[in-house]
């Protein structure tokens, strides 16, 4: 039995965790989410692991490596890389094993099948119901050194990873008629993390009852302007892999899968808006509709690899495309304004789209445009009769700023740029999408801007980070 510790990012090790059902002859004894955790476990000399595989960034790495040398670590260290000649220069001045992205686990597995006098025989205790953090409370010897390196390593964490963020899904769905402001809605939520936030966002438009979709009109293109932007092949010079045709969800049906790995190719069939923000059309023109279930799912599993939010706007059909982005997404919102007939149609409506999902995202409604004054709901409660008994997640105002921008310059305002009556509500939606954590540091900031100031100095992420 080969014993792995299992460090990186929780997409990496979910990822790994599901690779390892198909090999019981390695066992994950121990699981670090964050570098603390696997400095943690590394000052602790990788205690009865044969294998240490890691998923960090390259600086995280570095400063493992530096810990794993000075406690003279004998587990094989292997790292989890997407191009093996690149990654070979990189670490091959420390000796560290490379197991590519996908075959990690059949890169362990083949390396001690060659080795097996690797592997130790001795007994190890099982850690499945015990931390990281227990392990060390129960080791009296840890010294002060090492412990005020684990409290660097956390301080820096807070300051540049801040409080870690599971990647999400979300899909904004609402029902035809009474235009409920979905597109509205994602296009203000992709805004606004991205700014406050170095999150990577991508949107994806799944609306094809118009050529273009309706997203791409809300970031501002209009007229031509929207097919420049979708048949503009950029040129860069240290980019020589391959191009769409155009960048719609439409021209994905030709994405060479085999390097959904590659973020170059990924970022090469998709609309940059800013460096950490992108979106997808769905179709270039009515007649060129090839979106099915399949081409959805394999699209979104290719964006989870690269991005930290995901957004959707799921349109107002349960088309085959609309439900594929529904059963892979972690939240759906139903999106509805406080008009009677609308509220008439909700319970309907709702339990209808439920009917038809096979997948177990977190299903609320959020209420838009809701007149000054007005409280048809209470927050965090459910009225059966109108809801169908699931919970109205937020209320949103009705704002007339909302409107004038969009019929000026077709912009939508957002968190970090705009300060009215629908932006200072986003805040408090979108704290409904962020981990309970987050919120435990609130006393150290100022009441005054505090989500935008949360969001500034929790998450200020290193450059190209997730």
């Amino acid at each position: 039995m080969i014993k792995l510790l299992l460090a990186g990012p929780r997409e990496f090790t979910d990822r790994i965790e599901r690779q390892n059902n198909d090999y019981s002859q390695i066992r994950i004894i121990n699981l670090a989410t964050e570098p603390s955790q696997a400095v943690e476990a590394l000052e602790n000399s990788a205690k009865g692991a044969d294998a240490v595989l890691l998923g960090f960034s390259d600086d995280e790495i570095k400063l493992m490596i530096d810990v794993a040398t000075r406690h003279e670590v004998q587990s094989v260290i292997f790292v989890s890389v997407d191009d093996m000649a690149t990654a070979y220069r990189k670490w091959a001045q420390y000796k560290l094993k490379l197991a590519r992205e996908g075959f990690e686990l059949e890169t362990i597995n083949k390396y001690f099948a060659e080795r097996p006098e690797l592997i130790k025989h001795s007994a190890v205790r099982n850690n499945k119901d015990k931390t990281l953090f227990e392990d060390l409370d129960e080791n009296e010897d840890d010294s002060t050194g090492s412990n005020a390196r684990i409290d660097e390593v956390r301080r820096r964490e807070l300051s540049n990873r801040g409080v870690p963020v599971d990647k999400k899904v979300i899909t904004v769905f609402g029902q035809k008629g009474g235009n409920p402001g979905k597109t509205v809605l994602t296009v203000s939520m992709a805004q606004s993390i991205a700014t406050v936030t170095n999150l990577k966002v991508v949107v994806l438009d799944l609306d094809i009852n118009r050529a273009y979709g309706d997203v791409i009109r809300y970031f501002g293109y209009l007229a031509d302007a929207k097919e420049k932007i979708i048949t503009s092949i950029k040129k860069d010079d240290h980019y020589n892999g391959p191009r769409p045709r155009e960048k719609t969800l439409s021209a994905w049906s030709d994405f060479p899968w085999q390097m959904r790995g590659n973020r170059d190719v990924v970022l090469a069939y998709l609309i940059e808006i800013r460096k950490n923000l992108y979106i997808l059309p769905p179709i270039r023109g009515m007649t060129d509709n090839k979106l099915t279930y399949d081409l959805v799912q394999k699209t979104i599993d290719v964006l989870r690899r690269h991005f930290a939010v995901i957004l959707i706007d799921g349109g107002n059909t349960l088309s085959d495309p609309t439900l594929s982005a529904m059963e892979n997404s972690d939240e759906l919102l139903i999106v509805f304004s406080p008009e009677l007939p609308v509220l008439d149609n909700l319970v309907d409506f709702t339990t209808d789209t439920i009917r038809y999902i096979n997948g177990d995202p977190n299903i609320s409604l959020v209420a838009n445009k809701v007149p000054p004054g007005k409280d048809p709901f209470k927050l965090n409660e459910s009225i059966p009769e109108a809801t169908g008994g699931f919970p109205v997640r937020h209320q949103l105002p009705r704002d007339n700023e909302v409107y004038e921008m969009l019929s000026r310059r077709s912009r939508v305002p957002y968190l970090g740029a705009h300060d009215t009556p629908f932006t200072r509500e986003m805040e408090k939606f979108l704290r409904h999408f962020f981990p309970r954590e987050l919120f435990t540091q609130s006393t150290q900031i100022e009441q005054k801007g505090f989500f935008k100031k949360l969001f500034t100095n929790l998450f200020t992420f290193k450059k190209g980070g997730n």
